[in-house]
């Protein structure tokens, strides 16, 4: 076939090229966000809310996005002094994490209220949770993620991202869904999808064909925040986008 194709394309000059992520992901809604945020990391809680973080200094917070009214809602300031960045739903709360301050929130579920924190070695750059395991994935920006215990945030070992065995750096923010991890990374519109036992980066969704009918100029503003809704269907997001986007990846 590919034979034919090539002779055609040859002899009648009538080919082009489909772009690769019209074959990747199937944008199914788009909901407006009527302030600008910065995300750092976006989740869907056990009660199906859509809980963020927002980073930099002086402007950093946790709260609720209504998708329904573009909205914030429930929403926690942090100290100016810090930093946050990803964040993570798990059994015992939510984590949220900060980028150079090396400590991690845990936060109640409901309220978001502080409970405890936790300390690590490094950035935090975002945060993942595998359920089944009850262990965290911690990026620090770099091409390795940290296998964190759930409860204290101790170390359990470390993966190398590796992408036709050349290192993925600036790894950002982290989903975990389906038995695989979704991973922004920095200053790109891309999100890869990668093999958590071997570090093997399986698929690139390239969403700048998406991002570019923003008009945006701000170099920051790039793509960040990763939800899992269930199944193939994820809400993705970026700093100061002033959308969610729900998509259904179908690679």
């Amino acid at each position: 076939m590919k034979k034919y194709r090539l002779v055609f394309c040859i002899f009648f000059g009538l080919c082009f090229s489909i772009p690769a992520w019209a074959n990747s992901f199937k944008l199914i809604q788009s909901y407006p966000v009527h302030h600008p945020i910065f995300i750092q990391g976006l989740q869907l809680d056990g009660s199906n809310r859509l809980v963020y973080s927002a980073g930099l200094y002086g402007r950093s917070e946790i709260g609720y996005l209504n998708l329904a009214t573009g909205e914030t809602y429930g929403v926690k300031k942090l100290a100016p002094s810090v930093f946050a960045e990803g964040l993570t739903v798990t059994d015992d709360g939510i984590w949220q994490i900060t980028w150079r301050e090396q400590m991690a929130l845990l936060r109640d579920a409901k309220t978001l209220a502080i409970k405890k924190t936790a300390h690590y070695l490094g950035e935090g750059w975002g945060l993942a949770y595998d359920k089944r395991q009850k262990v965290l994935w911690l990026s620090d920006g770099s091409s390795k993620l940290q296998k964190l215990d759930a409860k204290n945030f101790n170390k359990i070992s470390e993966i190398s991202v590796q992408n036709h065995g050349k290192p993925v750096e600036y790894i950002n923010e982290l989903e975990y869904a389906n038995g695989f991890l979704y991973a922004n990374i920095w200053q790109s519109n891309k999100i890869i999808k990668i093999n958590p036992n071997t570090g093997k980066v399986l698929n690139t969704y390239d969403f700048s064909p998406l991002v570019s009918t923003l008009n945006l100029t701000d170099p920051d503003s790039v793509l960040n925040g990763i939800a899992h809704i269930g199944g193939q269907s994820f809400y993705i997001t970026g700093k100061n986008f002033g959308v969610v986007w729900q998509v259904l990846f179908t690679q």
